[in-house]
């Protein structure tokens, strides 16, 4: 939560401050615990890297930066001795340089500016951004890492000028974002590239206009995220990635406020069922167990039966479901016949015995057999 809020702050001393702190709150867990880990399942090791990380990125000397670089470094390297899965985090440190450049050039630009100015130097900078990757992307048109950057880049900009009112530039630059990412994951498979395909992909279908076209977006969208699934190696991470693919099967209900004339036309497919029921931290759903009668429960786990013999198989039935909670008499007396069946047998045996025991009843009975009727 302290690093979150060093991350969000836009003063640099409050921003210090977090993750000061942060970094003493995980120094402090791993000396209980190295094991340690947060709420969300991540091992603080990793959560200390992090910190370490944000404090390169905003340290404004160099020699200090190379030592919160190193020590990030450090932290990165016993993670992935306890859960080698995290082996891409070091991609991470190798862009770390120029992150911090331009994140420092950044924060240079908004300094001493009010928040309306802030936000007018932020739409400065993505469009250079944009324009500064559109001129390598000319000049190595073939290049993964350079349309890595340029995809994300137009799908920023694509919200500037939504947010602008620029409608025809927005769907320009999403459609554009879609063919660069697409193109970059032919030439590199690339988890980040994968997932801004998705976004992108989406947003163009949430514009289409005919319902057909639009639902080719969106299952294309989704196989782009599914790729991106596949490439994570981060269990938490996947667990929230397919909470996100869950969610991207109702993006027809938007599409649908969007075009409500087209509406009835559109597709509608349901999500599978091991993604509907994941719960919110993507963990599938546990379902209750059902109450099992005491009789059946013993056949079940292998008890003798009446036979002797254990069954693992066998489970007693299932007692017919009343259709009304109170029955009437004739329901009272078929429900009574059904079950004195066993009573009689053993009845009928019990007056056996007295006939064979009772020379009286063998001298009185013609036949040689006494007539019993069950009570």
């Amino acid at each position: 939560a302290l690093l979150q809020l060093a991350v969000l702050q836009d003063d640099l001393q409050a921003k210090s401050r977090y993750l000061k702190e942060c970094k003493e709150k995980f120094d402090r867990a791993l000396e209980i615990n190295p094991d340690s880990k947060t709420p969300d399942g991540q091992l603080s090791l990793f959560g200390l890297g992090n910190a370490y990380f944000v404090m390169y990125m905003f340290e404004q000397d160099d020699k200090e930066a190379e030592m919160l670089l190193e020590e990030c470094k450090q932290a990165y390297k016993k993670v992935i001795k306890k859960e080698p899965a995290k082996i891409e985090i070091i991609k991470t440190i190798a862009k770390a340089p120029q992150q911090r450049k331009e994140v420092l050039d950044a924060t240079k630009r908004m300094e001493g500016k009010t928040t309306e100015e802030q936000a007018e130097e932020y739409v400065k900078i993505v469009y250079e951004q944009v324009e500064l990757l559109g001129k390598q992307v000319e000049e190595k048109p073939n290049d993964p890492k350079v349309l890595n950057q340029y995809g994300p880049a137009l799908l920023e900009l694509s919200m500037i000028q939504e947010n602008k009112q620029e409608i025809d530039k927005a769907r320009g630059s999403v459609r554009k974002a879609r063919d660069v990412l697409e193109k970059s994951t032919t030439l590199e498979k690339d988890k980040n590239s994968f997932s801004a395909l998705a976004v992108a992909t989406n947003a163009v279908g949430m514009i289409e206009e005919d319902a057909e076209a639009a639902y080719n977006h969106f299952l294309a969208a989704r196989k782009a995220f599914q790729e991106a699934i596949q490439l994570e190696q981060d269990v938490e991470s996947v667990k929230q990635m397919l909470v996100s693919l869950k969610d991207m099967y109702k993006t027809h209900e938007q599409w649908k406020e969007l075009h409500p004339l087209q509406a009835h036309k559109m597709k509608v497919d349901s999500a599978p069922q091991h993604l509907a029921n994941l719960t919110p931290n993507g963990s599938p759903v546990e379902e209750p167990e059902k109450s099992i009668p005491s009789k059946q429960r013993k056949l079940k786990s292998g008890a003798k039966t009446k036979d002797g013999k254990g069954s693992k198989e066998k489970t007693a039935p299932e007692p017919p479901k009343a259709e009304s909670a109170v029955l009437n008499q004739e329901e009272v007396e078929g429900a009574d016949a059904a079950t004195s069946g066993s009573s009689e047998k053993k009845k009928k045996r019990r007056n056996n015995k007295k006939k064979k025991s009772t020379q009286a009843d063998k001298g009185a009975a013609s036949s040689g057999t006494v007539s019993q009727s069950p009570v």
